[in-house]
């Protein structure tokens, strides 16, 4: 496929790349492959079930590949969920490209709502993390030489699971954190419990609860000596009514 406009990013599929002047954002295979795949059906809902089909036809994906992707590219964007430029959320249905059709690489970008001096900044911002993405995954951050934490452990203090707002918030602190450090334990068992606890307030509980459990369990894979990670899987387990394995979950915490 040639390279396409969205607002100011030329997106060549071809090697994964979005450019605007000088600045070059890498995404993801899958990631790109979900970005062209609501491109090419721009306008029109776009059910999980079609992506997932169309983006991972032969391979058994975890629940939150998709919606991780969707973050990322709202990322990049710089678009809101709450007030869309290019992806609307259908909920519990799908997703719409909303951009009135991907114009030729030369064509006038079709810019997003926000005033200039915001979306340089923004920009700037999505360009950073996403460098600091390639660097964490690369192995090559020394976070102690920076003189920082890690970035699963530098929570807003006041972030917590209590009530749905603040949970939600936490899903997305944690969910940023997961894509930044994906082989840490300490951000899976803080996005896991999160899950955990939306299956208090929102449909289909048993879809939260075993995602968390699946999350939980991969924190303990990466630390079985993390009791945040076994904490972590506890909650899910209690929340999914599996009592006995809560249990053991709970004394390996302790």
């Amino acid at each position: 496929m040639n390279a396409v406009q969205i607002g100011r990013w030329s997106v060549d599929p071809s090697d994964g790349t979005l450019t605007s002047g000088d600045d070059v954002v890498r995404l993801e295979p899958r990631v790109m492959a979900v970005l062209m795949f609501l491109v090419e059906r721009r306008g029109t809902l776009v059910s999980h079930a079609e992506l997932l089909q169309g983006v991972w036809p032969d391979a058994h994906v975890a629940p939150g590949a998709l919606a991780r992707a969707i973050s990322i590219l709202r990322r990049v964007l710089s678009d809101d969920a709450r007030n869309p430029t290019y992806i609307e959320t259908v909920p519990k249905r799908g997703y719409r490209f909303l951009v009135p059709g991907p114009a030729p690489a030369d064509a006038p970008a079709l810019t997003a709502t926000a005033g200039p001096a915001r979306s340089t900044r923004r920009s700037r911002l999505v360009l950073a993390a996403a460098a600091l993405l390639a660097l964490v995954c690369a192995g090559d951050v020394d976070w102690q030489a920076l003189g920082v934490a890690s970035p699963e452990h530098l929570a807003p203090r006041g972030i917590s699971n209590r009530g749905r707002t603040e949970n939600e918030n936490s899903i997305a602190y944690y969910t940023r954190a997961v894509a930044i450090a994906p082989q840490s334990s300490e951000a899976a068992a803080g996005l896991a419990t999160a899950y955990a606890f939306r299956a208090d307030y929102l449909p289909d509980a048993r879809r939260w609860t075993t995602t968390a459990i699946e999350l939980a369990t991969r924190a303990t894979t990466l630390d079985p000596g993390s009791s945040s990670a076994f904490k972590a899987l506890g909650t899910a387990c209690w929340k999914a009514g599996q009592t006995a394995r809560a249990i053991a979950a709970y004394r390996r915490t302790l």
